[in-house]
């Protein structure tokens, strides 16, 4: 079988493993139907021809597409799908519409396509994720149509209405960058982008083969006669622009290759470069070469440009005139370079080329050859099989954004951050699934991420694959690469952070948990077992959990064999939620499916049926000597409690207060009593003052309660309140379902019922479902699981808990989820704090009036896979204004970026919010970013980028 067939062949065997993999994730058993439910959105319709885009029939039910992102980190980025009908939007997995455009496709006679359309929206992915989006149809004019422009060319379609060009140059503008292009050639001239303007012009040149004398140019050599002559010169090309709000495009059709060049409206990072798409076909050409040429304005030193070696960091190359010009081309794996003391170019390909800089600022890709002699190299013949082909590139243009660097001609440089995850989108494409006609409405996950959290910035997943030594696999091999990064350029618009190359391994997956990490060698055939300064071992005594982390020293490779857990973490845990609902029939969106099918992949095992103590979550409240808050506080649990047996009142008392204590009893059988025994004096510090003894008492209760809870009563969970709370009629319910995430999402240590800045003035009253994760630990109403307090008992604090909560050492960057509006109300104007905050802030948070039923609530957002995307980085892409703008700005959602914590400090007063911080953490801040309403707009928050993480 022909070279060719055979890789076309695995190629779609691969897709089809692939479709196979995401249907087993994203299909509960008993809807799996065992065949494929899913076509391969872009197929080869044989081995010699293009790939091929599916044309997608929306239909009047509309169509599901499943999106798959192969890089651990998240990403935003633009999908472009093949529709047959004009009339279509786009919503995700809950149901909300995203931007979206309807662009022409071009025939290659340079005709409007009438009966297929490209549908272009915004994608938003977790790491290692997939995410569902639906297809639907639309009426008349609902869906954004680009416009289109032609030069040199006419052609009609009754739905894009092309215009002619109304003369001048060719301008594509977003938020990010505008580039100019000539108006005759269509070619690109200049690009504008963080307040630079460097010349980029670009021309398409092509060099004569030298077939005489000794040495002939062939498959193996490369013996131009003379330098490259333009192709552009004496043609008149038709050219096509297309603008959109998300899409905008020139393209250029010449006789051998067709050029396109476009710009995105996007919140990730592809809207920082332009991409580059050229369609070659040289078979009509013979003895020639044709490269793609930019000439720059980059005053590149020495002739010297920098090429990459297989992805890893760039190598100086240097242009030598003396030398003969073929002597003067390299090879460039996946980028090459031009940088001078201000600005640095960078040419990205998808493909292996040739690369050559002959004059300064100049930089040229070879793009194909064909030749009708052998150079007498061993090939036997000349270079004939010349096919159809699509090459891809991406220009990035950075600014230097600290001081110049001291020596640019050094041996070795490095792409930037941003650099490195632009590359990522041509060598890791998203990966589209589309659901066949034929099941249109099969219920499907609306998403799934294969790790727990994103990896950081700089850590790059080379490898992830089973190792096939039991049925089923229980252990892995990994391969990761800490990837060399300047420190001189912009990251905007990445969120992700940077942990030092720190990694932890335990926790990094969904679905299993690490139980033990070998180093091996990169070609995994060797393993090392003693202890390096890659990797720390940490065992807990109490339970003996395996908690290893590498890290990776800069630009190092590292290999591991994980041992996984022979039990799904996924199962363990939704068949505890599942029991304590009591539900056997609810899907992902609330209605069809039992959640004891979501675990990947069906494996037969006996499960364990969990006992009754896990199907419980008590409330302890935590009482002194104030009886008529406590008999307050149970009124209003009482009131809303929906089962005495699956939430039984646990009140802890301490003080000895004797009228306390009667309240308590009164409650009968409704209330479990406890009475803290140790009574004794508080030892303090010298140095402490005695009116903040209550402080340590408190502590000590707490210690005592807790431990009471897990630890001899054996309960999983259970929700902490104190004895001066009103809690809303929702209470149970919001506790009920979010139990569920934080068994799910190891990166959640807490559940509360507190926003910090819920007054009336800084929260959405139509937004009574809306959660946030929040780095702060909010307490007043709070749930944890045992497993927490495992880890808290050895090292409880003598005092002051709730700030200890909050200090680094406890949190190990974990979250807390808290509401847009609080279910937990104080009314404790006196007690051990003395009311602080009370009479100013606390007095006047709003306690939700509006129950929700949470079990209707789909809460997959708030996983981190998904929250870094859909609220993190789209925060970072709101537009930023100053506060005198916020009230009379246009937009209803915007951010207030701060710089430094005095910054912070200085504007959440001003907007009248709580301005401490604990630890570093402001009040509600995840990420730095604190949300509130203001005005009637929601505003932001949010740090300036880089952000440096919190700094206690």
């Amino acid at each position: 079988m022909d070279y060719t067939q055979r890789l076309t062949y695995s190629i779609t065997a691969m897709k089809k493993a692939a479709a196979s993999s995401a249907q087993s994730l994203l299909l509960a058993p008993r809807h799996n139907p065992g065949s494929l439910v899913f076509d391969i959105e872009e197929i080869f319709p044989a081995a010699d021809s293009l790939p091929q885009k599916i044309v997608i029939d929306v239909g009047a039910a509309g169509r599901t597409v499943v999106i798959f992102n192969s890089l651990p980190h998240l990403r935003r980025q633009l999908v472009l799908l093949r529709v047959n009908s004009h009339k279509v939007l786009v919503k995700d997995a809950v149901g909300t519409f995203v931007p979206s455009q309807i662009s022409p496709v071009w025939s290659n006679e340079k005709i409007i396509s009438s009966e297929e359309f490209e549908v272009v929206f915004v994608a938003s992915l977790g790491a290692l994720g997939f995410a569902t989006y639906q297809l639907v149809p639309a009426d008349e004019g609902e869906a954004p149509l680009a416009s289109v422009e032609l030069i040199n060319h006419s052609t009609s379609s009754a739905v894009f209405q092309p215009q002619a060009h109304a003369g001048g140059d060719i301008t594509l503008t977003t938020s990010h960058l505008t580039a100019s292009f000539s108006p005759d050639k269509g070619l690109l001239q200049h690009v504008e982008t963080q307040g630079l303007r460097v010349s980029v012009s670009a021309d398409l040149v092509m060099y004569q083969s030298k077939h005489s004398g000794n040495e002939k140019s062939g498959a193996y050599l490369f013996l131009p006669e003379g330098e490259a002559h333009s192709i552009v010169q004496g043609q008149r090309p038709a050219v096509m622009v297309t603008k959109g709000p998300l899409l905008q495009e020139v393209c250029t059709a010449f006789s051998v290759i067709t050029h396109c060049v476009q710009v995105f409206e996007s919140p990730g990072v592809e809207g920082k470069s332009l991409g580059i798409k050229n369609t070659v076909d040289i078979r009509q050409e013979m003895d020639r070469e044709l490269a793609m040429r930019f000439s720059t304005s980059v005053r590149n030193m020495d002739g010297v440009y920098y090429t990459d070696l297989n992805g890893f960091q760039l190598v100086r190359r240097r242009t030598v005139s003396k030398l003969p010009l073929q002597a003067n081309v390299y090879p460039m794996p996946s980028a090459a370079l031009l940088q001078d003391q201000s600005v640095r170019v960078t040419l990205y390909t998808a493909q292996p080329l040739g690369v050559s800089s002959l004059k300064q600022g100049w930089l040229e890709a070879m793009l194909d050859r064909r030749l009708s002699q052998d150079d007498s190299r061993g090939l036997g013949q000349g270079v004939t099989d010349n096919l159809h082909t699509v090459e891809m590139f991406k220009l990035l243009i950075e600014k230097r954004m600290t001081a110049e660097p001291s020596d640019l001609t050094t041996t070795l440089v490095y792409p930037s951050l941003l650099g490195h995850h632009t590359s990522d989108i041509l060598l890791h494409p998203l990966q589209m699934l589309v659901i066949k006609p034929s099941h249109v409405g099969l219920p499907l996950f609306h998403t799934h991420s294969v790790l727990a959290a994103p990896f950081p910035c700089d850590l790059h997943l080379v490898n992830l694959r089973s190792v096939l030594d039991s049925d089923p696999p229980t252990n892995a091999a990994m391969i990761l690469h800490r990837r060399g990064f300047d420190c001189g350029y912009k990251t905007e618009p990445l969120t992700c952070s940077l942990e030092g190359g720190k990694l932890s391994l335990s926790n990094i997956f969904s679905d299993f948990s690490v139980t033990k990490a070998v180093s091996t060698s990169l070609s995994l055939m060797h393993e090392y077992y003693t202890n390096d300064t890659k990797q720390e071992w940490m065992l807990e005594d109490s339970d003996k959990q395996f908690k290893e982390k590498v890290r990776l020293r800069f630009d190092e490779l590292d290999a591991r064999y994980l041992q996984l857990n022979e039990e799904i973490k996924r199962v363990e845990k939704l068949v505890k939620v599942s029991n304590v609902f009591d539900v056997s029939d609810r899907t992902p969106s609330g209605d069809v499916t039992s959640l004891r099918e979501t675990a990947f992949p069906p494996r037969p095992r006996v499960r364990p049926s969990p006992s009754n103590q896990d199907r419980i979550i008590p409330i302890l409240m935590v009482a002194c000597n104030r009886p008529a808050a406590v008999s307050r506080s149970l009124d209003s649990l009482l009131k809303y409690r929906p089962s005495a047996t699956q939430f039984p009142i646990i009140v802890s008392q301490d003080c000895a207060h004797g009228p306390t204590e009667d309240v308590v009893k009164g409650y009968g059988d409704k209330v479990i009593l406890i009475k803290q025994p140790d009574q004794s004096h508080v030892e303090m510090p010298p140095d402490e003052k005695p009116q903040f003894q209550g402080y340590y008492k408190v502590s000590r209760h707490y210690k005592f309660a807790l431990g009471h809870v897990f630890d001899a009563l054996k309960f999983s969970h259970a929700i902490i309140v104190e004895d001066d709370l009103d809690v809303s009629p929702d209470f149970f319910s919001y506790f009920s379902v979010l139990r569920g995430l934080l068994d799910r999402d190891p990166t959640i240590w807490c559940v509360s019922a507190w926003n910090d800045n819920g007054k009336a003035e800084h929260i959405d009253k139509t937004k009574s479902e809306l959660l946030y994760r929040s780095d702060f630990f909010p307490g007043l109403g709070w749930m944890l699981k045992s497993e927490l307090w495992k880890e808290l008992k050895p090292k409880w604090p003598k005092s002051y808990w709730d700030d200890w909560m909050r200090e680094p050492q406890q949190r190990k960057g974990r979250v807390c989820i808290r509401p847009e509006i609080s279910r937990t109300y104080t009314f404790g104007d006196a007690g051990v704090s003395l009311g602080q905050y009370w009479s100013q802030h606390l007095q006047y948070i709003v306690l939700n009036q509006n129950p929700v039923d949470f079990s209707k609530v789909n809460i997959s957002y708030l996983q981190q896979s998904e929250y870094d995307v859909g609220f993190v980085e789209r925060v970072h892409s709101l537009p930023s204004v100053a506060l005198s703008e916020v009230q009379n700005s246009q937009y209803d959602e915007v951010q207030v970026t701060y710089g430094s914590m005095e910054n912070f400090e200085l504007l959440s007063k001003q907007f009248g919010l709580m301005s401490d911080t604990k630890a570093g953490v402001p009040r509600m801040a995840y990420k730095g970013i604190v949300s509130f309403m203001f005005a009637g707009k929601r505003v932001h928050l949010t740090p300036k980028l880089p952000w440096g993480g919190y700094k206690p």
